[in-house]
């Protein structure tokens, strides 16, 4: 029996396979499930269930669309044991084999304040070179880069590439020797900031950065 003759269109997922979570903050992770009838939406953990008396801090709610459903399931305060593998199922209401299933690996990340770290380098004139600094903490530092003791910021374009926590140089020149700075910050506590040198000669100095507020 073709689906056209029945009316129905079968169920398929969209949503992304990781969620995560920050500890004692609230999650909330999104299902679309489409199909026609509108599909039933069914959450597990871990295999189990997520009904009403799963645990209190876990709430499913859902907005129906013409030919899809958005279900929401929202985790409130979110602990170390909420770590696992999420499943959220779809099942046609009118044909029972028309079903689908997302997996969603559910991490809990504890905030980190931020931390990095910058290498002093030297350059060959016209060479492409990778400046890369160690950013840590959670979430993610977002990565900031910066030229000279009047912190010009660096930005992509030209000869410049950033990406992430690396500064791209295409045909390095002796004006791009000098100091360099670049700044973590995820949100937690202050920034932090690092500093290092490229040079035409050679030094293999490390310096971390862990100070906090302005450099």
């Amino acid at each position: 029996v073709s689906t056209q003759s029945t009316g129905t269109i079968p169920v398929s997922i969209d949503g992304n396979d990781r969620a995560e979570g920050v500890y004692n903050e609230n999650l909330q992770v999104l299902c679309q499930a489409n199909g026609y009838p509108l599909p039933v939406v069914t959450w597990y953990k871990d295999s189990e269930e997520i009904t009403a008396v799963y645990d209190p801090r876990y709430s499913i709610t859902q907005e129906s669309f013409k030919d899809h459903v958005i279900s929401k399931l929202q985790v409130l305060s979110v602990k170390d044991a909420d770590a696992g593998m999420l499943t959220c199922r779809a099942v046609n209401q009118k044909v029972s084999t028309f079903a689908a299933e997302l997996e969603i690996e559910f991490v809990v990340g504890h905030e980190i304040a931020p931390s990095i770290s910058l290498s002093d380098i030297s350059i060959q004139v016209d060479s492409s070179i990778v400046f890369e600094a160690l950013a840590h903490g959670y979430p993610t530092p977002v990565v900031t880069w910066f030229k000279g003791q009047d912190r010009v910021p660096i930005l992509t374009g030209g000869r410049y590439t950033v990406a992430d926590s690396s500064l791209l140089i295409d045909g390095a020149q002796s004006s791009d020797t000098g100091l360099y700075v670049v700044k973590a910050y995820n949100g937690v506590g202050s920034a932090a900031y690092a500093n290092a040198t490229i040079s035409l000669g050679v030094n293999n100095a490390l310096i971390i950065g862990t100070t906090s507020g302005a450099f």
